[in-house]
This record gives structure tokens, sequence and C-alpha cells, in this order.
């Protein structure tokens, strides 16, 4: 089952510690602002059907904080740890993340 249709983000981020977009440590801290929009599925509780329940998509949208850091395990390796709030609604959606990204 498949909860949503789409979702799309847009936004912008700060590297308060840091002047340049050069890597100058081990770590490096951001945190921004995004627009997130998209379609998700609703499920109609009224009405039964053979196959179940009937889902209308729906329009969500959310101005959402972020605050990332990133560990550099060497010049390719990066690991990425991020925690994602919604201010508008207000909490509605928390995304705890993690990743690992290899570059050549």
């Amino acid at each position: 089952f498949s909860p949503y249709y789409f979702f799309v983000r847009t936004g912008i981020n700060f590297y308060p510690f840091s002047k340049s977009l050069e890597r100058v440590g081990r770590t490096r801290t951001s945190t921004g602002f995004s627009l997130l929009i998209g379609s998700y599925r609703k499920v109609d509780y009224t009405t039964y059907y053979e196959d179940g329940y009937k889902t209308n998509p729906v329009l969500a949208g959310s101005l959402m904080w972020n605050i990332k850091e990133k560990f550099f395990l060497s010049d390719h390796i990066v690991i990425t740890g991020a925690m994602e709030l919604s201010v508008t609604p207000f909490l509605t959606f928390i995304c705890p993340q993690i990743g690992v990204s290899i570059g050549f």
C-alpha cells in the first residue's frame, strides 16, 4: 500500500559555522527551510466496497525546518544525519533521516 501519490520539496540551506562551500573539517552543520507540497491517499471509511475502502487524493503542503550534520569519513564517503520538522502546520510532519553518500 502506497500512502501517497507524490511529494515535491524545494528549499534553501544555511551553513552558520562555515563561510564558504568548501569543506574545512570532519563535520559540517547546516540548517534551512523548505516547502513540501504533495498529494496523499485519504481513506473514506463511510462506505466499504468488495475490494476495500475507497481512497481520495488530498493536497497537502507544509513549511519545513531542518538541521543536518554531515560526517566526512574520507573525501568520497559522507554520513548524513538530519531532523526535519514542520513549522506550519506545527509538528504535523517529523522526519528523522540518516544517509550514506559515496562519490567518485
